[in-house]
């Protein structure tokens, strides 16, 4: 029988364990950059939006308009006061050295509504004429905000091209008859002079 001397025998230990691999880290700076990346890409868009927004709304045509929707007596029973501008302003501004057009929409609201507003107008020299200028609440019908002489002027000079035209037409068919020629043609001047 063999005896296992402790003396004779030698412990040997088992082997260390291998240390972890070490990581590149690769990784991790790859998330990093791509992180940073879209946090500025998105930054990049909300200062591209503030600055577009804030120019259209320090234009003299959304000031003028703006204005105008808050003081309306219709829009103010509407809405109620005070009426604020929302924060989106869709359309667009174009001026140059000759003039300049522009077509705006925003939308508006006060303490009993919402509604937008919707702008239309042509600069010629320093001045802004609006062709449309209208708000339009949630739940009602369509404010216009132009004074009722522009208004009248598109119509009358309506009415006078169709006064022109009916005109002519009396001229055309009385060519048979001189006399009656001669009076249409007196009337026709009578009626360009008034």
């Amino acid at each position: 029988m063999t005896v296992n001397d402790p003396a004779t025998s030698t412990y040997t230990p088992p082997p260390p364990a291998a240390p972890p691999a070490k990581k590149s880290g690769c990784m991790k700076w790859g998330l990093i950059g791509c992180g940073s990346l879209l946090v500025l890409g998105a930054i990049f868009c909300v200062v591209i939006v503030v600055v577009v927004f804030g120019a259209m709304k320090k234009s003299d045509v959304y000031q003028e308009a703006l204005k105008r929707a808050q003081s309306d007596p219709a829009v103010t029973a509407a809405l109620g006061t005070p009426i604020e501008a929302g924060l989106m302003v869709s359309g667009s501004v174009n001026v140059d050295s000759g003039g300049g057009h522009a077509t705006l929409d925003f939308p508006i609201s006060g303490p009993k509504g919402k509604g937008s507003v919707h702008a239309v107008a042509t600069k010629a020299g320093e001045k802004w004429e609006y062709t449309e200028l209208t708000v339009t609440p949630a739940n009602g019908a369509k404010i216009n905000l132009l004074p009722p002489s522009t208004t009248t002027t598109t119509e009358t000079s309506t009415t006078t091209t169709t006064d022109t035209s009916a005109t002519t037409a009396t001229d055309t068919s009385a060519t048979t008859d001189t006399t009656s020629t001669t009076d249409t043609a007196t009337s026709t001047s009578s009626t360009s002079t008034q």
